[in-house]
């Protein structure tokens, strides 16, 4: 009779423990599971689990509830309901967090072939949760997995292949993922493809998984086709399919992109939305984007200007390393815009972000030492810097080396080297390297004189508003060199220039008796 004891104490005791549960309404679907939940059904008891998670079939949303029925199911071996309770150990959900435990349970649904329950035993020895962190048996529980056709097991092992160096094995496993329709393993592969690493570079593949990752609306993905669209690999250069892009993942919150939508918004002019979307990234701490919010407070464009937020953005930037804002910043304390000025610390922040190859920053210490402001003068040091400078194209540093050449400051005088550096920055529409160039073809200095050359140059600054050049033109005109005489074209650049306060354009006035209108 000890056995039939036994089976009245269990029976009692699930008894005892079914009294303690909340009885569902009469009618409803959780009812229905629970009238043979309470008879020991493992699939009803794990549906009835269900409803309790999730407030559906008629109850309330209760985790605690959901673990008491889904622990009975999984106790009588349903692989669902162990899946389920590891997961809610997982999370601490319903009882408390307990990565041992949700291991556990992973394992006994493991152990029945379930390729779910196969990734997160693997996942939780690649993590160290509820284990000793194993890659090796994170792998072996990955293949597992895999076999099972599991996309993320094949992601994951792609990238532990890629980590310990192996990329054509990571390529193999990260296109099998891939063709499995997992987003972020056609995004992974795309990737592949386009750095070449164990597979062939590949433009066309590189564009086609992008796309397929993107239709899954993967914002990472679709950020990669704004870039790209912008850029012009693999298509056109197409901005608006660049801003198409960019605004699909930035409407997923992705903060890179927000940042290159207002980027895209701020080359349109349009500096309200620029700002808008450069806050957004901001405030998720994308350096980047607080660079060029800081900036737009800086010069009040899409915002009202604001030199203690500007410092506020640029500061916070630059405490990430983000050399446009040490530039920025540093712009400030020379300035004491927003800041108390300190010329000392405005070239720390300038060096900080020159030694970065920032050319602005290079330009901005390069002025400092050309100064003397904040550092001894180094005439040496200048031109060094403004060099780096302009060889990244800096347009105006470009024509500040023209002057160093010019002048002989730091370097060598050469009259040939400074046309060159003054005509690339005009090329560039710097109104003075223009003039300059003009100057140097007027004069031939460093070039061959050229009179038309010249007035050419005059006019490009001219019609920026250069004053210098305003009145050089007026007298090529006058004097018909480069250009036929005409004493009333004359009369118009030196009004131009006389009515900027040039003086010489003054007198030319009322030796031609013309006056200044």
């Amino acid at each position: 009779m000890k056995w039939l004891y036994n089976m009245i104490l269990v029976i009692s005791t699930l008894t005892s423990y079914l009294s303690e549960a909340s009885t569902p309404n009469e009618g409803t679907l959780a009812w229905k599971y629970y009238g043979k939940a309470i008879n020991g059904d493992a699939e009803a008891q794990h549906n009835l689990a269900f409803c309790y998670a999730t407030g559906d079939g008629g109850v309330m949303q209760d985790y605690t509830e959901s673990v008491k029925w889904e622990r009975l199911a999984a106790e009588q071996g349903n692989v669902s309901a162990q899946y389920a309770l590891a997961y809610r150990y997982y999370e601490g959900e319903g009882v408390p967090l307990s990565f041992r435990e949700s291991v556990r349970w992973y394992k006994a649904a493991a152990s029945q072939g379930m390729a779910d329950a196969q990734y997160m035993v693997g996942r939780c020895y690649a993590m160290g949760d509820g284990v000793q962190q194993d890659e090796d048996e994170a792998m072996q529980w990955y293949n597992l997995a895999a076999e099972n056709g599991h996309s993320f097991a094949m992601r994951a092992l792609g990238h532990i292949y890629s980590k310990r160096g192996d990329d054509a094995e990571a390529a193999k496993w990260l296109r099998m993922a891939a063709e499995r329709n997992n987003s972020n393993g056609q995004l992974d592969y795309a990737m592949c493809c386009f750095n070449g690493d164990g597979v062939q570079r590949n433009q066309k593949e590189t564009m086609e998984w992008l796309r397929k990752s993107a239709s899954q609306d993967n914002p990472i993905a679709q950020y990669n086709l704004g870039v790209y669209s912008q850029l012009g690999y693999g298509m056109p250069v197409n901005l608006d399919e660049a801003e198409y892009w960019y605004r699909k993942s930035a409407e997923q919150s992705y903060s890179y992109a927000q940042n290159n939508i207002g980027s895209l918004c701020y080359l349109k002019g349009l500096y309200a939305d620029a700002a808008s979307w450069f806050s957004k990234a901001a405030e998720q701490g994308v350096p980047i984007a607080q660079s060029n919010l800081g900036s737009l407070y800086l010069q009040g464009l899409g915002v009202k200007q604001n030199y203690s937020e500007a410092v506020r953005w640029l500061r916070k930037a630059a405490r990430q390393g983000e050399p446009m804002s040490q530039s920025n910043l540093g712009y400030c304390y020379l300035r004491g815009n927003g800041v108390v000025k300190d010329t000392v610390y405005a070239v720390k922040l300038f060096t900080e972000s020159a030694e970065q190859g920032f050319a602005q920053g290079q330009m901005n210490l390069a002025v400092c030492y050309s100064n003397g402001v904040g550092v001894s003068t180094d005439s040496v040091k200048a031109f060094v810097l403004m060099e780096k400078a302009a060889k990244q194209g800096h347009a105006i540093a470009q024509c500040c080396l023209g002057e160093y050449y010019m002048i002989g400051f730091g370097v060598e005088r050469s009259d040939e080297k400074a046309a060159i550096w003054f005509e690339t920055s005009g090329i560039q529409g710097v109104a003075e390297a223009q003039n300059n160039i003009g100057y140097c073809y007027y004069n031939g200095i460093g070039v061959k004189k050229d009179f038309q050359a010249a007035v050419k140059w005059y006019k490009l600054a001219a019609e920026q508003g250069y004053v210098d050049s305003q009145y050089d033109l007026g007298n090529c005109y006058e004097r018909g060199d480069g250009v036929a005489k005409d004493i009333e074209k004359a009369i118009m650049w030196y009004r131009k220039a006389a009515a900027q306060g040039y003086e010489d354009a003054v007198d030319a006035l009322r030796r031609l008796g013309a006056g200044n209108e």
